[in-house]
């Protein structure tokens, strides 16, 4: 039974792995035909799986295989024959694919669901899709969704212009061919995923230059010569004091001591204390 680690050596360099929702992955390459992968998917049994001698099924976590969190697309429109056609592209692409018929129903499915991308038709019934789109860009937490415009009417490039410029990350102008349409999508879904990994990457950085900060605001550093009594130890400061190294560090560093003796030291107290005791 191969491990995780063939897999997806087997997925990135040996086979094609097609992923059909979010059930499973199915690799294809020479050591591992017949193989389906179940993406955490507790229904196996339900499904009846476990009654196919013939295929093997393996668990594995979505991570392990390296497989990405499935893209988000949010369909708008109001016309019932470009919900179907867009919705059936983008699912046999292997989208993971929301509708909605109006603009009440877009903002219930944006605050809901968070999509990563909006398909979203400019005349709604309800609401302009320009206005729905100022909303989402003017929102902290939904600005960062990738939104493209669609019109069969509003095609000039004025229009198209119009809806750059409130937000939209694109525009659509019907008719469109169904390559040209996925090829869209897929740009906005490179484009989404960059700028999400970008974010990530910025917020591990601020994480750690806060922790670094916060670090350094307990440090306080000494450097350069720092004279001290070759007999006494004490230090003398930049006022030219002279200071026990106790009050020394403890102006200069955020330090505490804790006063005990060495093994040597208290060897000597002890052998003096005797010497002392003999005398009384």
């Amino acid at each position: 039974m191969p491990g995780g680690t063939e897999i997806r050596r087997a997925i990135g360099e040996r086979g094609v792995a097609s992923q059909k929702q979010t059930d499973s992955l199915k690799i294809n390459c020479p050591f591992l035909q017949g193989i389906v992968i179940l993406l955490n998917d507790s229904r196996a049994c339900d499904k009846g799986i476990d009654h196919a001698p013939f295929i093997q099924y393996i668990t594995y976590s979505k991570e392990e295989l390296g497989v990405s969190k499935p893209f988000k697309v949010l369909v708008v429109d109001d016309y019932a024959g470009n919900v179907f056609l867009s919705t059936t592209l983008l699912r046999t692409a292997g989208y993971e694919v929301l509708e909605a018929a109006t603009g009440k129903e877009c903002l219930d499915a944006v605050h809901a669901h968070h999509p990563d991308l909006i398909l979203l038709d400019v005349m709604l019934p309800d609401m302009s899709g320009i206005d729905i789109c100022r909303q989402i860009k003017s929102d902290e937490s939904l600005k960062d969704i990738f939104v493209i415009l669609a019109s069969g009417i509003q095609v000039s490039s004025e229009h198209q212009a119009d809806g750059l410029d409130i937000g939209a990350d694109g525009y659509i102008t019907r008719p469109i061919s169904n390559k040209e349409f996925l090829a869209r999508v897929q740009a906005g879904e490179r484009i989404k995923r960059a700028e999400d990994a970008l974010r990530e990457k910025e917020r591990q950085q601020q994480a750690l230059i806060s922790q670094l900060q916060e670090a350094l605001a307990e440090i306080k550093t000494l450097k350069g010569f720092i004279p001290i009594c070759a007999s006494c130890k004490k230090i003398r400061d930049d006022e030219g004091d002279w200071n026990h190294l106790e009050a020394y560090f403890s102006k200069h560093t955020e330090a505490v001591f804790s006063h005990g003796l060495c093994p040597d030291c208290f060897e000597e107290y002890r052998a003096e204390m005797k010497r002392l005791s003999k005398k009384s």
